[in-house]
C-alpha cells in the first residue's frame, strides 16, 4: 500500500491543493470551475445544481504515462484483426424530432372493430366514422378537451417524432387549423401541441405505439391514394341537400389539405340556407347539440365554386373546417363568381373570409339556429358601387365643418372634444356625463355619434358594449327630428348620419330584416330631399329594397305590411316596433 498526501486551502474563490502529483490551483463559483491540474493540463466543469447534468472539458499535456526510468518501453504486439458486427441500428434520436405529414386516409371500412392507442395523458380511437381523443383529468387542466373528429373533417395528419428530451404528437389537422405545432405554440394556443384539441402527444416510452398508429394511418392514406372514390362518396362534389350530406361533400382540394388565403374587409356578405346545416354548425362550436346555449364564435370561411350544381352553375358553397354550412344567394354568387375566381387564380389558392357563427338560446318559439355572417371587402371581388361621384370639399359628416365655424358660432360648442381621454374605455363615461349637461341640438349630435363610434371600436373590450351601443343609437333617434331642423338651419342640407345604415346592418346580422328595413326607411325619411351625399341615400334606398324582399317572404302570402308598425319574429332573435322607437330584444 503507497503512501498518500493531499493538503487544500482555500483563498476566497481561489483553492490552492498540494498532493503527492503536486501543486494544482482551481478557481470558480457553485456550477462553474476551472482547475489547473498538478501534470499541467486545465480542466473546466460546468454543472446545474440539483440536476445531475454535469459537462466537463480537459486540454494540455497527453494524458499517457512514462516508462519508470531503467525500463524500455514496451511495444505492444499487433492483435490479430477481429472482425466486429455491423453496427445495430439505434431509434431515431432524440433531440432532432422528425416531421411528416400525410393526407388524410381512408377510413376503415364499416363494421371494423375500434382501434385504441393510448398516448400521453389521453387515448386515440379510431372508429370507422371518426376519430375520438379522450383526456385523463390531468390532460384536461391546461383547457383542453376531449373532441370526436369526423373523417370529413381531416385535411391532413401531421406526425411528429418522439424523442428522449421532448414528446411527439400526431395532429389530426382541419381547415384553419395551425400546422407544424411546438411545445410552446409561439403565444398561439391552437398552436401547441399540448393545447390543440386535434392533437395527441407521445412519450419516448410510447413511441412504438406511436410508430404502429403512424404506419397504420400511412398505409391507409396510400390506399386512398391509389384507389379513386366511388361515385356519390365522400370526395364527388353534389349538390346542397341536407345536413347530413354537408359531411359528405368536400371538394378534392380540401381533402389534400390545401391553405387559403384570407381576405380581409369590413363590408357584410351574407349566407343563406344555415337551416340545413344545423348539426354542421353546432359540431363546429364545440358544445353538443344543446340549442338553449348562446353561441358567438369567430371563424374562418372557404367559399367553394361548385360549376356542376344542377340548380345554379354559379353556385358558391360556404365551408369552416371542413364542414359546409350553407351558400351565398343566388344573386350575391352571381355578382362574386367572377372575382372569386380571379381571386384564386391571382393567389393559386382558395379564398377565405374572417366571420362568426352566432345565436342559439331558447325564445319563446322554440329553440334559436345558428347563422353565419362574414365580412369582406367588396374591391378586392372586383365589384364597386355606381353612385354618382361625390362634389370635391363637399360635407359630409358635418363634423369639419362644424370645427371651423366652432369660435364663431355662438349656438354651439365643440370644446369639449380636445378635452376627451385618448382611451375609449376613459371617454365614454366622460361623454355620458358630459350629454346629461349639454343642450344644444348639433353638440349633443356630435355627442352622440362621438359615443356610438367609442362604443363599436370596445364591442371587444367588455360584453355589453354593443347593448350600450344600440341604446345610444335608439336615443339618437329620438332627437333627430330636431337634429335635423339645427343641421338645416346652419348648412341648409342634412350630414350623412352613420346611425342609420349601421343599426340596420345590426338588424340584418341579426336576421331581424323587419328592424333592419325600420331604420333604413327612418334614415330616408330623415334625409328626405336634403342629404349632402346622394350616394348614403342610395346606401339606404337599395337596403330597403333587400329588406323589403326578405320580410316580404316572411309573411302570409307573401304580403308587405307597413313597416311603421312591423312586429317580426326572426329566425336569430326578435324585433318589435311598438311606437316610434324600437330596438331589438334579447
Amino acid at each position: 500500500m503507497g503512501l498518500n498526501y493531499r493538503k487544500s486551502l482555500k483563498l476566497g474563490p481561489i483553492r490552492v491543493t498540494a498532493s503527492k502529483s503536486g501543486i494544482s490551483y482551481s478557481a470558480g463559483v457553485k456550477g462553474a470551475r476551472v482547475t489547473k491540474r498538478a501534470d499541467g493540463r486545465v480542466q473546466t466543469t460546468l454543472s446545474a445544481p440539483g440536476t445531475g447534468l454535469r459537462y466537463t472539458k480537459t486540454v494540455g499535456a497527453s494524458t499517457k504515462k512514462k516508462p519508470p526510468e531503467g525500463r524500455a518501453p514496451v511495444t505492444p504486439q499487433a492483435a490479430p484483426p477481429v472482425q466486429q458486427p455491423p453496427p445495430q441500428r439505434r431509434p431515431a434520436d432524440t433531440r432532432q424530432k422528425q416531421r411528416s405529414s400525410i393526407p388524410p386516409p381512408r377510413p376503415p371500412a364499416p363494421g371494423t372493430a375500434p382501434l385504441t392507442v393510448k398516448g400521453y395523458l389521453a387515448t386515440v380511437t379510431i372508429y370507422p366514422d371518426r376519430i375520438e381523443i379522450q383526456r385523463k383529468f390531468m390532460g384536461r387542466t391546461n383547457g383542453n378537451r376531449s373532441i370526436s373528429i369526423p373523417w370529413q373533417q381531416a385535411v391532413a395528419i401531421d406526425f411528429m417524432d418522439p424523442g428522449r428530451m421532448m414528446n411527439g404528437h400526431i395532429h389530426f389537422v382541419a381547415v384553419g387549423d395551425p400546422r407544424g405545432l411546438t411545445a410552446t405554440g409561439g403565444g398561439n394556443r391552437m398552436s401547441a401541441a399540448a393545447r390543440n384539441p386535434r392533437a395527441i402527444m407521445f412519450t419516448w416510452q410510447q413511441r412504438e405505439d406511436y410508430g404502429k398508429l403512424q404506419e397504420l394511418l400511412t398505409r391507409a392514406a396510400s390506399s386512398a391514394r391509389l384507389s379513386p372514390p366511388p361515385p356519390g362518396s365522400a370526395r364527388e362534389p353534389s349538390p346542397r341537400r341536407s345536413a347530413d350530406e354537408g359531411l359528405a361533400v368536400r371538394p378534392a382540394w380540401m381533402v389534400n389539405g390545401a391553405g387559403a388565403v384570407l381576405i380581409e374587409g369590413h363590408e357584410d356578405l351574407e349566407v343563406v340556407g344555415e337551416s340545413h346545416y344545423q348539426d354542421n354548425l353546432w359540431r363546429l362550436v364545440g358544445r353538443g347539440y344543446d340549442p338553449a346555449e348562446h353561441v358567438r364564435e369567430e371563424v374562418t370561411a372557404v367559399l367553394v365554386t361548385e360549376p356542376d350544381n344542377p340548380h345554379d352553375s354559379n353556385a358558391i358553397s360556404i365551408w369552416i373546417d371542413g364542414l359546409k354550412v350553407g351558400y351565398l344567394s343566388r344573386e350575391d354568387a352571381q355578382r362574386h363568381h367572377a372575382g372569386l375566381l380571379a381571386l384564386q387564380d391571382k393567389h393559386r389558392m382558395p379564398v377565405a373570409l374572417s366571420g362568426v357563427i352566432a345565436g342559439g338560446g331558447l325564445r319563446n318559439d322554440g329553440p334559436g339556429r345558428l347563422g353565419v355572417f362574414l365580412r369582406y371587402a367588396p374591391k378586392e371581388f372586383g365589384l364597386r358601387h355606381v353612385f354618382p361621384p361625390a362634389q370635391s370639399g363637399s360635407m359630409r359628416s358635418g363634423m369639419s365643418d362644424a370645427l371651423a365655424t366652432d369660435e364663431s358660432d355662438e349656438t354651439y360648442d365643440l370644446a369639449w372634444m380636445r378635452d376627451l381621454p385618448a382611451d375609449d374605455i376613459r371617454a365614454i363615461p366622460a361623454l355620458r356625463r358630459l350629454l346629461t349637461l349639454e343642450q344644444d341640438p348639433l353638440s349633443r349630435h356630435f355627442m352622440h355619434a362621438q359615443l356610438e363610434k367609442m362604443l363599436y371600436r370596445s364591442r371587444n373590450a367588455f360584453s355589453s358594449a354593443l347593448d350600450e351601443y344600440d341604446g345610444v343609437c335608439d336615443s339618437h333617434d329620438a332627437e333627430m327630428d330636431v337634429i335635423r331642423a339645427a343641421c338645416m338651419n346652419k348648412w341648409s342640407h342634412v350630414p350623412v348620419l352613420e346611425t342609420y345604415p349601421q343599426m340596420a346592418i345590426r338588424q340584418q346580422k341579426a336576421k331581424n330584416f323587419a328592424g333592419a328595413l325600420w331604420w333604413a326607411e327612418r334614415g330616408l325619411a330623415i334625409y328626405g330631399d336634403d342629404c349632402c351625399r346622394q350616394e348614403a341615400v342610395e346606401d339606404l334606398r337599395q337596403r330597403v329594397t333587400k329588406y323589403r324582399a326578405k320580410v316580404a317572404t316572411r309573411l302570409p302570402h307573401g304580403e308587405m305590411e307597413d313597416s311603421s308598425n312591423l312586429s317580426y319574429k326572426g329566425d336569430i332573435g326578435e324585433y318589435r316596433r311598438p311606437g316610434r322607437h324600437a330596438k331589438p330584444e334579447d
